[in-house]
């Protein structure tokens, strides 16, 4: 999922994609469908964010390709395309990464292979960068460097000119985390329990932080403190030294990335509780909760998506919510994606 001011863009695991028109606290409704409802086009399924351009939108989906889409319409048009990637039986599990200013858009593929694409005309820039097992990371890219991990243990960096390895960090498990960087250092974590800090030019270890669980979504930092969800429940806030400064439980594990607000930090569980922290590294004990909501049966697992003072929050029930962060955390309104009749709201 991602999200402007007046749109809202989701896709699901079912292979529908949405362009939401946000009206506040009057609600929500569906603009446009990719694929339309009269086609007979189908699209398997996305698992991940859609990444928004100034003219498409990049969708990766389990039938193995990379869709660019009119924004403003959700249909290829004159403008858009699709692309397979080496192999087409298998899925795209990441999600695409866009560098706007060198116009590039990069995946990686369930076959183990990193593709990088011309932004506007979909061309493939260089052959595939091979890896040792599939990627299910999203790709960061970042001063013209494209970093993502892989299910072969290994952390990449690769040169966005040309596809060269620059250089690759081993880990002990697989790697299914976005990256993050903060000044020069690279954070990712691993599945072997531990958060990297990696020096984002040579690929050597400046540190490691050990959790009691997987660290699966991935980091993200306010320029000076790292917040980081792992599956053992707790959201860790370490400096950028790799110190922890302090942790707070949610009571289930974290699947899905967090988001900065000015307000805070909102943090979702996989148990459907959503809570505003506050991002201060003193230790502040149980007024670190600022606010929180709790939706029962409701899975948070997807990366939440920021639009001014709102986030959007996707679950694995097929719904979509708009919660307002303000002194505290206030429901804007709920959709079903999935609904077959006029009952969307939820």
């Amino acid at each position: 999922m991602t999200a402007t001011d007046e749109m809202v863009y989701v896709a699901n695991r079912q292979g529908k994609l949405q362009a939401l028109a946000d009206e506040g606290i009057n609600g929500v409704r569906v603009k446009f469908t990719f694929p339309p409802e009269a086609s007979e086009e189908r699209v398997p399924g996305v698992h991940n964010a859609p990444v928004l351009g100034k003219k498409l939108l990049y969708v990766s989906s389990y039938d193995g390709y990379l869709y660019a889409l009119d924004r403003t319409t959700l249909q290829m048009g004159e403008t858009g395309w699709r692309r397979p990637t080496g192999e087409v039986d298998k899925p795209l599990v990441a999600g695409p990464a866009l560098d706007a200013e060198q116009k590039v858009v990069a995946v990686g593929s369930e076959d183990g292979s990193l593709y990088a694409y011309n932004a506007q005309s979909g061309e493939l820039l260089w052959p595939p960068f091979v890896t040792g097992d599939k990627i299910w990371s999203t790709p960061l890219i970042a001063n013209g460097v494209i970093y993502f991990g892989s299910h072969d243990n290994n952390v990449y960096a690769v040169a966005v000119s040309d596809g060269r390895k620059l250089w690759s960090f081993p880990t002990g498990g697989a790697v299914v985390a976005r990256p993050m960087l903060i000044q020069d250092t690279l954070v990712v974590g691993s599945f072997d329990r531990h958060l990297y800090g990696i020096n984002a030019k040579d690929g050597s270890r400046r540190w490691e932080f050990q959790s009691e669980n997987w660290f699966y979504a991935g980091a993200v930092s306010d320029g000076k403190v790292i917040f980081a969800p792992s599956m053992d429940g707790n959201l860790y806030a370490l400096d950028a030294g790799g110190r922890q400064l302090w942790a707070h439980d949610m009571e289930s594990p974290l699947v899905a990335t967090p988001a900065l607000v000015a307000r805070g930090l909102v943090v979702a569980s996989r148990a459907g509780k959503v809570s505003l922290l506050n991002t201060s590294p003193a230790d502040l004990g149980t007024a670190r909760v600022l606010s929180s909501l709790t939706f029962p049966g409701t899975k948070f697992t997807a990366p939440l998506a920021v639009a001014g003072d709102s986030v959007y929050l996707g679950a694995q029930d097929n719904t979509v919510r708009r919660i307002q962060v303000r002194d505290s955390l206030n429901k804007i309104w709920c959709m079903r994606t999935q609904a077959k009749d006029d009952s969307t709201q939820c």
